[in-house]
């Protein structure tokens, strides 16, 4: 009979026999868990996963459909200003810039009210932030659909960016203006620099079941900068407080400082806050990885670990490769490792590819590192050098390159079926999506359309430069 109700879910669809097959399936995950001890998700992974969680994958492979085609770049490149960019961005129906495939490319609704001839000197800004908009309007889209894992897993993608707002009020708050320090707070210039930098997707809050409106988030995060001047101690009370989950990354303790709070009181501002950002940053990646290994199911523990991994190592990369081209902010090769997770490529043998790549004393000896077949990763980041070394240092550094094959990382990520791991992907695809308009739009507005080509990462390429 149970196995009778799978079939009929699977061949029919309907709303009566989900719930009937929801029922069985329940109780046959039980008893098996129950007789052997362990979960048998991994082994009927495909047959449970669309009860409650295909929806919103279904969601997030759609959401491909509208990512900016080879085609659509290249009519973007051929547009005469930013009112030409607007018209192609916003056009849903059958054009010649979309030929006889009509896209909603999810800008319309953000883009229609801007006037980028009235705004002149503020229209590229402006235009970032209503594509960012557009962005956390894809976000609500899966969130709203999403429930348990799949939800707890949509909260840790806005973990990274909560995070970097909270630094960016440590850093606004540390280094004060001669206008703050004068008048007792920052002039219209400056909030408007600092606002410029706030990620939109971390204004969040995982209680709320709206995005905030557009004044709202950023005064929160205003009044709490205020609040820096007169008492750090109730400044870090108010974000870890208001902030949650991401205040337990301030508070709890990293390697050596075990059980420690690393920000706190007059110590704030003595303690370089890029080190204080890596090590906040390595507990979340430790936790986001953990969360999605142990709680997340195989496939998306696959998917999920190789886009992780990846990240970890290239931090450790592009901080090493930092440390040797600029010797005056020199970190010790003990504080770099201390800021590596304990996941990676470079992890293997307890770490000691994070200690290779900390203890280089120059940018070609960490390249012939990664190019050394005998260390495994000459196909990987030693392919990243080598397009480097082609492309020229000059004209893109190896950080660029790693934007290059992490976004090939994300694409290959759709491959894989039943997964949470394409919500991740998706949004990172769409945020190159959004920095390759930006920069078309720079170089229409500069009249340099001529280095179009430079910065602009084809999403979904015919012929990727990364396997």
């Amino acid at each position: 009979f149970e196995l009778d109700s799978l079939c009929v879910f699977i061949a029919l669809g309907q709303q009566e026999a989900t719930l009937t097959c929801s029922s069985a399936a329940a109780d046959v995950y039980k008893r098996q868990t129950q007789s052997t001890g362990t979960p048998t998700l991994g082994k009927m992974e495909m047959s449970f996963f669309n009860v409650h969680d295909g929806l919103g994958e279904a969601f997030a492979r759609s959401f491909r459909r509208g990512l900016l085609k080879a085609e659509d770049y290249q009519a973007l490149a051929n547009c005469e200003n930013l009112e030409d960019l607007k018209t192609a961005l916003t056009n849903t129906g059958a054009s010649p810039f979309q030929g006889d495939d009509p896209r909603d490319f999810g800008y319309k609704e953000w883009l229609e009210s801007w006037e980028p001839e009235a705004l002149r000197e503020s229209a590229l800004s402006d235009l970032e932030e209503r594509l960012n908009l557009g962005l956390c309007n894809h976000y609500e889209e899966f969130r709203t659909n999403a429930v348990g894992t799949q939800k707890l897993f949509l909260e840790f993608l806005t973990h990274e960016y909560r995070i970097h707002n909270i630094m960016l009020l440590m850093k606004a708050a540390v280094k004060k203006s001669q206008h703050e320090t004068q008048h007792g707070d920052m002039s219209q210039d400056e909030k408007a620099r600092l606002f410029k930098e706030v990620k939109r997707i971390g204004l969040y809050s995982q209680f709320s079941a709206e995005i905030p409106d557009n004044d709202g988030g950023l005064e929160v995060l205003l009044e709490t900068l205020k609040m820096a001047g007169e008492d750090p101690n109730q400044m870090m009370a108010m974000m870890i407080e208001g902030c949650e989950p991401v205040g337990k990354y301030f508070i709890e303790g990293f390697g050596e400082d075990d059980c420690a709070i690393i920000c706190s009181g007059d110590d704030l501002r003595e303690k370089a806050l890029d080190m204080i950002e890596g090590l906040v940053m390595r507990k979340y990646f430790q936790d986001f990885y953990n969360f999605c290994v142990s709680e997340c199911g195989p496939t998306t523990a696959a998917v999920m670990r190789e886009l992780l991994e990846f990240e970890a190592d290239r931090r450790a990369i592009i901080r090493a490769t930092n440390n040797c081209e600029n010797p005056n902010a020199k970190l010790l090769e003990v504080d770099q490792l201390r800021l590596n997770p304990d996941f990676g490529g470079l992890n293997y043998c307890f770490g000691e590819g994070y200690k290779k790549i900390a203890g280089c004393q120059s940018t070609e000896e960490i390249h012939r590192w990664l190019q050394d077949n005998d260390h495994g990763f000459a196909k990987t980041y030693g392919a990243c050098v080598d397009l480097l070394l082609k492309e020229g240092e000059e004209e893109s550094g190896l950080e660029e390159v790693f934007i290059k094959y992490a976004c090939r990382l994300y694409e290959l990520a759709f491959d894989e079926q039943f997964h949470m791991g394409v919500f991740y992907a998706a949004l990172k695809l769409k945020e190159q999506e959004i920095r390759n308009i930006v920069w078309i739009a720079e170089m229409i507005v500069q009249n340099t359309k001529q280095h179009i080509d430079k910065k602009v990462v084809h999403l979904f390429s015919e012929r990727p430069e990364f396997l």
